[in-house]
């Protein structure tokens, strides 16, 4: 069903259907994962679960590409999949983490501390004089982050000292990154701080979708939260009187 990929236009083609496909799994498995640390403990799920689900279709994709073929084909098609694996790991982990480092940037204070939401520096005057604050456990899973790319300088030196088949290589790196997996999954499940923090933000887009369909609701209910530009006083009105569940006038968050 799919064009033959001897041309460039076809082999475009099976890019953007793959592009597509992948997008909309990580998506589902976003807004799955979300749902599951509303029930489930935040460290079990951020721990354990989603890590593995995460490399899922990855390793999914990449076991098939070797299915049908001949073992020579089959192992170029494997090494592809996984160089095209650890080149887009390593660039998440470098130009993806610093592009939202550089985008995300603001003034510092006297203190070296971020003023949140100012940024009046250009890109260039502003070295030295805009970044990001963030705290101690930021901190500990980038540096967990990036030191995860260690692992492939295991098969990186030797391939560059002419070492390209080597089954004791193979073998220590495949052991490294079970380890690295196993110890980090075990750092989540018994410090879920960052699940826990996801489940917070998960909860605030939650309430404000619900809020923003609540409002919607009454407004209408009422002819609208504007009417001809100017606000609708008695719709807003309705709409505290839902959240305010013991009618003193006060809404606490």
């Amino acid at each position: 069903m799919f064009p033959n990929c001897d041309s460039i236009g076809a082999s475009l083609f099976l890019n953007v259907v793959y592009g597509v496909g992948l997008l909309q799994a990580a998506n589902l498995i976003a807004d799955g994962s979300e749902l599951l640390l509303e029930i489930l403990s935040p460290g079990l799920v951020g721990g354990l679960l989603l890590p593995i689900l995460g490399a899922v279709p990855d390793a999914a994709v990449i076991v098939a590409s070797g299915f049908g073929a001949s073992k020579a084909e089959a192992q170029e098609q494997v090494a592809v999949g996984m160089g095209t694996l650890a080149g887009s790991t390593v660039m998440l982990l470098t130009i993806a983490w610093a592009g939202s480092l550089w985008v995300g940037r603001c003034d510092l204070n006297e203190r070296g501390v971020a003023i949140a939401r100012t940024l009046t520096h250009g890109p260039v005057a502003g070295l030295g004089k805009t970044g990001v604050t963030v705290d101690n456990d930021t901190k500990l899973n980038a540096m967990v982050m990036m030191s995860s790319c260690l692992v492939f300088l295991v098969v990186l030196v030797p391939a560059g000292m002419g070492i390209f088949h080597d089954m004791r290589v193979d073998l220590a790196t495949a052991v490294m990154a079970l380890v690295g997996l196993a110890a980090y999954c075990a750092y989540q499940v018994l410090y879920p701080e960052l699940q826990r923090r996801k489940i917070s933000a998960a909860r605030a887009r939650h309430a404000r979708k619900y809020g923003a369909e609540l409002a919607l609701s009454f407004g209408a209910s009422v002819g609208g939260i504007l009417v001809d530009g100017e606000i609708n006083v008695a719709a807003l009105n309705t709409l505290f009187d839902q959240f305010d569940a013991d009618g003193n006038g006060q809404v606490k968050s």
